[in-house]
């Protein structure tokens, strides 16, 4: 089939779960049933400091990074599937996983000196470091390619001079994968300690789900060459094509709290009462959960198409996921809140929490409409991928 003269993508589509990601599933769950489930829904933001303990006690955390520098040259669906069991009782330690297994420190087994992987991999692998990212600008949040930020070359070293916002956790961080303009134009990336001198890390602001989000402020700060990631002339992209990889996961991080409110919901329906009956039998509230179980079964088919294939999804895929898996998880947790009523809109709930950490997905990580501008770009240079 051709589309505008043009050969669509192939694409991969068997899901079935290897003995290994079933194995890792279920070892991941039974970890956190015994040692998360106390304290799950109540972080509000908070690190999990003693989770990430236990995680990187049992090769949970960086499993995905190369094996010299500490992790365990896992693929992404054996990643994904530590993901779910942990986060099918705590979804904050199932964040820890993620964040310690794509995005920056993925940047930075792939970028990365052999010094700086050496330095700053094998710590977030023991779960004693974590590396945020500084890319969004005060005035370039969806034009990200619009910063200011800039980098000039003196010598060996760049010298950086800018500001960045809304980087998560900053306070914690031992390192920044700092996104800036180059001297050649491009934009690329650097990681910058935290105790670089220059570096002024702001006083967090707390976001609407309880996370911490602090401004950077980059005053001639002195970075060595060598600390280099992405700097060729197509840096952005080689960059994007690595973050695409961070957008399905965290879409994955939804589905899993959309999952937990969805089950818990689906109970609630047969015991609570109303007018003599179980409110599950009245069809606005059965019709609804019909829904949400779609909505849940489409976008775990959308995660699971973009990951399971042994290159990394491309625009097409991870656009589409972000589109429709954050959209319709939002949905998902609205609708939960809707049936639970005020025993889920009272008090801190996990209805609360799920419905507050889900809608910043639609927000961060490119907006759906963002998202719907590449999906087009894709459609007209590749059509619809085809099954192999």
């Amino acid at each position: 089939m051709e589309f505008n003269g043009r050969q669509p993508l192939s694409l991969h589509m068997d899901f079935t779960l290897t003995e290994t990601q079933r194995a890792i599933r279920r070892n991941a769950f039974e970890l956190a049933e015994g040692e998360f489930s106390d304290d799950a829904f109540t972080w509000e933001g908070q690190y999990p400091e003693r989770n990430a303990q236990i995680l990187a006690d049992h090769g949970f955390l960086g499993m995905s990074l190369p094996e010299e520098y500490g992790g365990g040259d896992a693929s992404l669906m054996e990643t994904l599937m530590a993901m779910e069991g942990v986060g099918e009782v705590c979804p904050d330690s199932a964040s820890i996983i993620r964040n310690t297994n794509v995005g920056n420190v993925q940047i930075i087994a792939k970028f990365g000196s052999e010094s700086v992987k050496e330095q700053y991999l094998p710590p977030v692998c023991e779960g004693k470091s974590s590396i945020a990212v500084a890319m969004s600008e005060p005035e370039h949040g969806s034009d990200v390619t619009g910063m200011d930020t800039e980098a000039e070359l003196d010598g060996d070293e760049y010298l950086i001079n800018g500001q960045k916002a809304w980087v998560s956790r900053a306070p914690d961080a031992d390192a920044f994968v700092t996104y800036t303009r180059l001297p050649n134009g491009n934009i690329g990336s650097v990681l910058i300690d935290s105790e670089n001198p220059g570096l002024t890390v702001g006083d967090p602001d707390i976001n609407m789900y309880g996370g911490e989000q602090s401004e950077l402020f980059f005053d001639d700060v002195r970075v060595p060459v060598e600390r280099e990631l992405v700097v060729g002339s197509n840096s952005f992209k080689e960059a994007m094509k690595t973050y695409n990889v961070n957008r399905v996961t965290s879409m994955a991080i939804n589905w899993i709290i959309a999952k937990w409110l969805f089950e818990e919901c689906l109970e609630y329906a047969q015991v609570r009462e109303q007018f003599d009956q179980p409110i599950v039998e009245f069809q606005g509230v059965s019709h609804r959960l019909a829904d949400m179980a779609i909505k849940l079964e489409n976008s775990r088919y959308m995660i699971y198409r973009a990951l399971s294939g042994d290159e990394l999804p491309g625009r097409l895929l991870s656009s589409m996921t972000k589109i429709y898996a954050s959209e319709a998880m939002f949905e998902v947790a609205e609708a939960a809140l809707q049936i639970k009523g005020a025993a889920g809109y009272v008090g801190e709930t996990p209805e609360s929490y799920g419905f507050r950490k889900i809608r910043g997905s639609k927000i961060a990580g490119g907006t759906p409409n963002v998202h719907r501008n590449n999906l087009i770009k894709s459609l007209l240079s590749g059509g619809l991928p085809n099954p192999e």
